[in-house]
């Protein structure tokens, strides 16, 4: 399947104007026992061949269920918002980058441990694709949390367009279907020109499955609204944070591949707080969801600037000051960022 690059470093998902799609460049395997074949995943009439998970499944096995312990006893929304506010976004499966970045922040060890005690982790979506290791970001994260927890710290995500693109796939297959404007759509198709892997479907399990489709669209920590997406189209599905997550959530239990796929459109679209109307835009998302910031990812910094992927250091603000963008574009050969906010 050849590259339609619609930007120099290669325009990221679908284009929701000609709904165009560029294969973005991958990047191999990470360390011993993670790496993947790097087969695609099968559309069209063939059927996905699902391998369950050997190796490292037991390595998470004590974080999960320190994890499960402890957030029946945590309220996240109770958090204080005293201690240091970290943010990344858009992983896209590259567990050594990010682990990397964490290490460099102090907020885990040399195996990987949580020692960030009362730090709050967010990362704002897209965990998958791109990537091969996707699925293990996940593990990472739920492992990373449970011990976060116990020192009054927290690690969570977002839901990106690539999560629902992902659990889409997974839920619906090739099963064709068609959307609000008259077009015959499929997850898998999608999922495959978005950098899929085939065994990222397999791999996951019910549990991790529950576990994403239960995460938040958007949430206010201190006086950052973190999002995945630069869009207002979160606006679309309730005025208040609670409205818009539980309408979220609400799709992403359904069996309905139409709202699915407008759920993945909306998630998206990207530049909305660029130019002129950004600085409007943005104030009208405050307004409703709280906050004095827009913190968000999805669209690269290098794809938003001048600067190639190399050159990226650090988040970039723009909007008047009233967003900050954390997508380094790792999967571009960019830096995994893992901001401090405060």
């Amino acid at each position: 399947m050849s590259a339609n690059r619609g930007r120099k470093y290669g325009r990221s998902d679908l284009d929701m104007n000609g709904f165009s799609v560029t294969e973005a460049p991958r990047c191999g395997g990470g360390g011993p026992g993670r790496g993947r074949a790097g087969r695609r995943a099968r559309s069209g009439g063939g059927r996905i061949l699902f391998r369950p998970l050997a190796g490292r499944q037991a390595h998470w096995d004590c974080g999960r269920q320190l994890h499960r312990t402890v957030a029946r006893r945590i309220n996240i929304g109770a958090m204080p918002d005293t201690s240091p506010l970290y943010v990344a976004s858009d992983v896209h499966g590259h567990y050594d980058a990010l682990v990397a970045a964490l290490r460099e922040r102090g907020l885990v060890d040399e195996e990987s441990r949580w020692t960030g005690g009362d730090a709050r982790l967010w990362i704002l979506g897209d965990l998958f694709d791109r990537g091969e290791e996707g699925v293990a970001v996940v593990r990472l994260l739920r492992a990373l949390a449970g011990p976060a927890a116990a020192e009054g710290g927290l690690v969570d995500t977002l839901i990106g367009n690539h999560e629902v693109l992902v659990l889409g796939s997974r839920r619906f297959g090739d099963v064709a279907f068609t959307d609000v404007d008259g077009q015959d759509r499929q997850f898998l198709h999608w999922w495959v020109l978005n950098g899929g892997f085939e065994d990222e479907l397999g791999d996951l399990t019910e549990d991790e499955v529950s576990w994403l489709e239960s995460r938040r669209a958007v949430h206010v920590e201190g006086r950052s609204l973190l999002v995945h997406a630069d869009t207002e189209s979160y606006l679309g599905y309730g005025r208040t944070e609670e409205s818009v997550n539980a309408a979220i959530r609400a799709i992403m239990s359904s069996d309905e591949p139409e709202e699915w796929w407008q759920l993945f459109r909306e998630l998206t679209r990207r530049h909305e707080f660029m130019g002129a109307e950004g600085p409007a835009r943005v104030r009208s998302m405050l307004r409703s969801f709280g906050g004095e910031e827009i913190v968000h990812g999805h669209s690269t910094i290098p794809d938003t600037t001048e600067l190639t992927p190399g050159e990226v250091t650090e988040a970039r603000r723009y909007c008047e000051g009233l967003a900050l963008n954390v997508d380094g574009g790792v999967y571009q050969g960019g830096k995994c960022l893992v901001i401090r906010i405060d």
